[in-house]
């Protein structure tokens, strides 16, 4: 086989070879009959050929064989370097306590071939990768000369602190040259969590999909509808039309008393005229005025838009309907949920596994209830859909237009940094624009972490008040508000 290079004077086989086999017993391991294997991480020279020769009593940990590299004229064992080698973290033997020192149990298995010896030495530090100059590594330990199969694993004891991260490195020599394997960072984290799958949720508090219900125009039952939506334990977003003067004047009470109870109120335009760019902006000041809080959101009237208008939209609020700053792909919009059959097939489309919209958001957008404005739903019809979400096996977020659409946009605008330490990880955000969010009242994210073995909360230990978690089907979920906070640090106690 020929490996293709990775760039790095290496080539690297990633991926379970077909008709590959370690327990093969045919073939003679030359050029023309040679061994194969199901090894899923090989590293060879640029250029090379990988085969293998068998030999008896070898450590059984990597088979009864020695894997081999061949010259690029296909001679197999004249030279080269083969180094299988483990992604796992390193094992802690015996795990230091604070202040202590601890044994570490290497899980590498390394081979050296070749006419000539092989040196093969494990580097390690406190701290970050020091590259591939064995000069600037403070600690090693060689094996010289060892042309066989390296022990499995290999212990030593090294002075680790309770809070110290520690990164090590193998690199193999011979006369052909010298080979390093990738670096791998040990602490105490890395048995607990999946560190390299550590990614921010896709949702709030790591639902699998997200639900928003719209109220348009200025109407007297959506006061019932609020209700309906308090009795269940959800928030429901509507949209105003301060201008509209004597319907406004007969509702704004109402929405200021929603507005407490924490439903979202939104510009709906200032008349509700079709694509009047005048009519955006006057809204929002009495909706701040009446609910002392900055209207994040906008629906435009008639669900109609231009490119002229979004870009008046989104530089007065974050969140719209029907457009977004980075596509509208994901959602999913219900302009009439009169019909409990027509929201069932729709929330399918974002829960079921596989299918272009799941895990994305469904947004319903109705006007008023009992026979009040346009496409009116009854209140037996809204109260059977929500009967229906809240009997759904899967975990959905049910929030307002403005909190999930918030979500929306910093999921795919921030980027995630995770530094880990022997004791602890720091989970750090960056790509954040705290001057666009600033009008939101909050901005949460989630961050998942995959868990490696069961914890327990009481063995969480977090740095603030204001970041909460909960362990969730095999993952810690840690949330936190990026108006307070662009950084979390989790300890293990």
């Amino acid at each position: 086989l020929l490996s293709s290079g990775d760039g790095a004077g290496a080539s690297v086989l990633r991926g379970e070879l077909t008709g590959f086999d370690t327990t093969a017993t045919s073939g003679t391991g030359s050029a023309d009959d040679p061994f194969v294997t199901s090894q899923t991480i090989l590293r060879a020279p640029k250029g090379a050929r990988i085969y293998y020769n068998m030999a008896q009593g070898q450590n059984a940990a990597i088979a009864p064989f020695i894997y081999r590299v061949a010259d690029p004229d296909g001679k197999p064992g004249q030279g080269g370097l083969l180094m299988p080698h483990s992604e796992l973290p390193a094992i802690l033997a015996d795990e230091p306590r604070e202040g202590e020192q601890g044994q570490v149990m290497l899980g590498a298995r390394l081979v050296g071939t070749g006419q000539s010896p092989a040196t093969v030495s494990v580097y390690w530090a406190e701290g970050d990768d020091r590259g591939t100059d064995a000069a600037a590594w403070p600690h090693t330990h060689a094996w010289d000369p060892h042309t066989g199969a390296l022990p499995a694993d290999y212990t030593h004891a090294p002075s680790i602190q309770a809070a110290t991260r520690y990164t090590y490195r193998f690199a193999a020599r011979n006369a052909e040259g010298e080979m390093w394997t990738d670096p791998q960072t040990h602490a105490r984290t890395a048995r607990v969590f999946d560190i390299g799958s550590i990614r921010p949720a896709r949702w709030l508090n790591g639902a699998e999909a997200a639900v928003s219900f719209t109220w348009d125009d200025n109407l007297s039952s959506q006061r019932d509808i609020a209700n309906i939506f308090n009795e269940y334990g959800w928030r429901a977003s509507f949209f105003v039309n301060p201008g509209q003067t004597e319907r406004w004047a007969a509702t704004k009470d109402n929405y200021a008393a929603m507005s407490r109870e924490g439903h979202e109120i939104g510009n709906h335009s200032y008349e509700h005229h079709r694509r009047r760019l005048s009519d955006i902006v006057p809204a929002i000041a009495p909706i701040q005025e009446l609910t002392g809080i900055y209207p994040v959101s906008y629906v435009h009237p008639f669900n109609l838009t231009s490119a002229r208008t979004d870009e008046l939209v989104f530089e007065h609020h974050l969140v719209a309907r029907i457009s977004a700053p980075h596509g509208v792909e994901e959602r999913v919009l219900l302009s009439d949920p009169g019909r409990l059959s027509g929201f069932q097939r729709n929330l399918d489309r974002i829960t079921e596994p596989g299918t272009i919209k799941s895990g994305g958001w469904l947004i319903v957008a109705g006007h008023g209830m009992d026979g009040e404005g346009f496409r009116p739903i009854e209140e037996g019809q809204l109260r059977a859909i929500l009967d229906h979400l809240k009997s759904r096996p899967e975990n959905l977020w049910v929030g307002t237009m403005g909190e999930v659409g918030i979500y929306e946009l910093i999921f795919k605008e921030i980027a995630l940094e995770i530094d880990p330490s022997y004791n602890s990880l720091t989970l750090r955000v960056t790509g954040f624009d705290s001057e666009k969010y600033a009008r939101a009242p909050n901005v949460p994210l989630t961050v998942t972490l995959p868990l490696r073995k069961p914890l327990e909360l009481s063995q969480i230990r977090l740095e603030s008040d204001d970041v909460s978690a909960r362990i969730d089907n095999g993952r810690l979920l840690v949330t936190f508000d990026l108006k307070k906070t662009d950084a979390v640090t989790l300890s293990l106690r």
